[in-house]
């Protein structure tokens, strides 16, 4: 969210020191910003590696290093599992999880962005880890609270961050899920169902679903639109 203000504020100090352009502007801008930088090593892969092809979309509208969190109690909801039935809930994490994301009982939607254990309750609760689960009036729901108290921490830095050990404690036995990596990271993307089931949690109450629909069936046939200026209309609330 900072980086909208730094980008603003970074143009309008380069206007003001009449920053211009070039043929060689990747080399210009390097050196412009990092004096030191080493441009064989920034450029030897140019035309060969595509770092556009490393970014993914991520299936929950919360810290990334949340999902593989989520993505284990819904793989317990998927075994029948439901919250009556949980005593504690034992996740194993990178750090960085709980450096991110250690609000225990977040208050708004904001907070429960950053919060592993509102991520863990929804997905227990409700079955689902979308925009409503991270509304303000699920945040401050009491079931949703007492499930976030169930939940108990441990951090291991050999994991990454799409990574997870979660085991459940039942009344009569233990269930254990490993998450090798978090449904949306890149060596587990969402698949074209996926973002299109994401699209319409996201843009259903402002468009409307006759209209996302729409919109999914347009992008799938972008190539043939005469004018994309079809798919915008649809597109405006």
């Amino acid at each position: 969210m900072g980086r909208g203000a730094q980008n603003g504020m970074l143009a309008a100090l380069l206007a003001q020191e009449d920053f211009n352009t070039g043929y060689d502007i990747i080399a210009y801008w390097a050196k412009l910003v990092t004096p030191a930088i080493n441009m064989d090593a920034l450029s030897d892969q140019i035309g060969k590696k595509w770092d556009m092809l490393e970014n993914t979309f991520k299936p929950y509208p919360c810290g990334i290093v949340i999902h593989p969190l989520i993505d284990g109690v819904l793989e317990l909801r998927s075994r029948g599992i439901s919250p009556r039935d949980l005593q504690s809930l034992h996740v194993t994490v990178n750090p960085q999880c709980v450096r991110l994301c250690n609000i225990r009982h977040p208050k708004t939607a904001l907070e429960a962005i950053f919060s592993l254990y509102h991520g863990c309750a929804v997905a227990f609760q409700y079955g689902a880890a979308g925009k409503r689960q991270y509304a303000d009036e699920v945040c401050n729901e009491a079931a949703i609270a007492a499930i976030r108290d169930q939940v108990e921490v441990t951090t291991d830095p050999s994991l990454r961050d799409d990574e997870a050990y979660l085991i459940a404690v039942l009344r009569d036995r233990q269930e254990k899920i490993y998450v090798e990596h978090a449904k949306g990271s890149l060596a587990n993307p969402l698949t074209q169902p996926d973002v299109e089931a994401k699209f319409i949690d996201q843009s259903n109450d402002a468009l409307g679903m006759e209209r996302c629909i729409k919109i999914i069936e347009m992008c799938r046939n972008l190539e043939k639109l005469e004018n994309i200026a079809h798919l915008l209309e649809f597109c405006q609330t």
